[in-house]
């Protein structure tokens, strides 16, 4: 990471949420890398970690209510958030965020986002089916939409007991995330088309039955939502996901099978700076689909042949959108096996994703190979990998365009 901290303000918002816990965790980090942090505490907020112990963190008063005794004037909504360089929602609950996207400002938290006029970042935090709420999607779609930046939420174990998305992103992420913000000024990817595939394609046995693979689309997601939150127009191509769209996507595309993506992949490309492409596709395909649906009780001998290569097909258009290809590898040597695999499919880079570290967590080990450069990402989670992705192709986006192409460099 870079020094980008170094003397800047940050006003961190902490509402309703037992990830308020997190929150004195961030403040600590943020301290570590040179932030001053100041803290808006929702009355909700304080229910879960009291304003003494922001104070304490912080070593600035905490900003309790609308009408806080933190400033003479009484205008601490107004001040506060306009003295920051960015304003931090973190935990955002459901209820907050609601407020946010339909303008109510009737609490410290609320007030001071609708007077600031410094970019705004949400770190979700809430049960499961509250974050799938068609209500709630609709509310972060609007906010992203307005130009604030999602963090997560992350997938896991929840404090309700309950297991799904919705969990506030660990601390290092959404410093991360600022990283990038403060990093960046501009941000990398605005006025660019990134297109990711994400998920898991399927291939037909017959007329009921698939051959697919255990991808989630997790990691797919995170890099939409990095490419998103770096100003690029997003095209999902979204393969049997099993997680939800991350706010900011543009334009999302469901796809099914390896043909669907093919045709969605080839057409997106046309008008793409980049292609990248994170689904894990079905490697092989029934040499003959079965009619009808055969009985369990009779055996079948399956004969099967590669399918067709989707990123290598992307790789051979003219003109060619960067394009970046995910492996999952599982040999002895993945690193080697992967660089093979690059050239074969004469892609600019490929982010070698070993098996048995990447598939269906919050984390992920990747590695990611240029024409004669290695970039390690990991351990860390797929947000963060995500993010690091994203700031790497922005750099490849910069070098096709000061070459003339990456393939001519």
């Amino acid at each position: 990471m870079s020094d980008s901290f170094s003397g800047k303000r940050i006003l961190l918002a902490v509402t309703g949420s037992i990830a308020a816990y997190k929150s004195c965790d961030l403040i600590r980090l943020l301290g570590e890398r040179g932030a001053s942090v100041q803290v808006a505490l929702s009355e909700s907020g304080a229910r879960f970690v009291g304003a003494a112990t922001f104070q304490a963190l912080t070593g600035q008063p905490v900003l309790a209510g609308m009408f806080s005794a933190a400033s003479a004037d009484g205008m601490d909504h107004i001040s506060a958030g306009r003295a920051a360089d960015v304003m931090l929602i973190a935990p955002a609950s459901a209820n907050t965020i609601a407020k946010l996207a339909v303008g109510i400002a009737d609490d410290i938290v609320t007030a001071a986002a609708a007077a600031a006029d410094v970019p705004l970042v949400l770190a979700p935090a809430m049960n499961r089916q509250m974050w799938e709420s068609p209500a709630n999607q609709r509310n972060v779609r609007h906010l992203a939409a307005d130009g604030a930046t999602l963090v997560g939420p992350e997938s896991g174990w929840q404090a309700c007991g309950e297991i799904g998305a919705g969990r506030m992103a660990d601390p290092e992420s959404i410093v991360a995330q600022l990283d990038r913000l403060f990093a960046a000024g501009a941000q990398p990817l605005a006025g660019r088309t990134v297109v990711v595939s994400a998920g898991a394609t399927a291939v037909a046995l017959d007329e009921m039955r698939v051959l697919s693979n255990l991808s989630t689309g997790r990691m797919g997601c995170a890099v939409a939502a990095a490419a998103a939150a770096a100003g690029a127009r997003v095209v999902l191509l979204a393969a049997r996901l099993q997680v939800p769209v991350p706010a900011g996507i543009d334009e999302v595309i469901e796809v099914v099978t390896n043909d669907d993506l093919m045709a969605a992949s080839q057409a997106a490309a046309v008008t793409a700076d980049a292609y990248i492409g994170v689904a894990a596709v079905a490697d092989w395909q029934p040499a003959q689909r079965s009619s009808g649906k055969p009985s369990r009780r009779q055996a079948l001998n399956l004969r099967l042949q590669p399918t067709a290569d989707i990123i290598a097909a992307v790789a051979g258009c003219s003109p060619a959108p960067v394009c970046i290809a995910f492996a999952a590898e599982s040999g002895a040597d993945p690193v080697a096996a992967a660089r093979r695999k690059m050239e074969r499919k004469a892609v600019d880079a490929i982010v070698v994703a070993p098996v048995a570290a990447n598939l269906g967590g919050d984390d992920c080990d990747l590695v990611v190979l240029g024409k004669g450069t290695r970039k390690d990402f990991g351990p860390m989670s797929k947000q963060q990998a995500a993010g690091l992705l994203i700031e790497h192709v922005a750099g490849m986006l910069r070098t096709s365009s000061e070459t003339g192409g990456l393939r001519q460099a």
